[in-house]
């Protein structure tokens, strides 16, 4: 017969304890490894950018209204991209920039100046690029009259 003097070991209070302090660590820890992670904004001066939005819509309908629209392609034989501006517009008074965004790393983001050939065009090697998907914005003046072209292109990784 037992001992009714001596009390049975309970393991109920110790293992809702051991859940709360687990439960409680790994809440925790999940907080502490979400505040690690780099969070980047769609653009350093979103705020800024949308200010401006009115200007920006007035330069993307210009740019959509010309008789030829500017175009963007990619070739993933040679890893090129070629912007194509319209023919109609003169080439040596043209200025602006083109930006190669990466929506997912704002680290591998670039903006070169735009130099197009006596065809409109301008040649972009892609080969340095990383596989996955890009917007090419063009963005350019002429006569004081802004104009922008933005395109997505996926750019394929290069058969071995």
């Amino acid at each position: 017969m037992p001992d009714p003097t001596k009390s049975a070991f309970n393991p109920w209070p110790v293992s809702i304890i051991v859940f709360f302090a687990v439960a409680i660590s790994c809440a925790v820890g999940f907080v502490i490894f979400c505040m690690g992670q780099k969070v980047d904004l769609v653009a350093a001066d979103y705020y800024e950018q949308e200010v401006r939005y009115q200007d920006q819509l007035d330069r993307v309908h210009r740019a959509a209204s010309l008789q030829a629209p500017a175009t963007i392609s990619y070739d993933p034989a040679t890893g090129r991209i070629t912007v194509s501006l319209p023919a109609d517009q003169p080439k040596q008074s043209l200025k602006g920039w083109i930006q190669l965004y990466r929506p997912s790393a704002a680290n591998q983001d670039q903006k070169l100046p735009l130099q197009v050939n006596a065809a409109g065009e301008q040649i972009i090697e892609a080969n340095g690029l990383t596989p996955g998907l890009w917007h090419v914005r063009v963005s350019w003046n002429l006569d004081g009259a802004d104009y922008y072209f933005d395109q997505k292109l996926v750019i394929a990784r290069k058969p071995s």
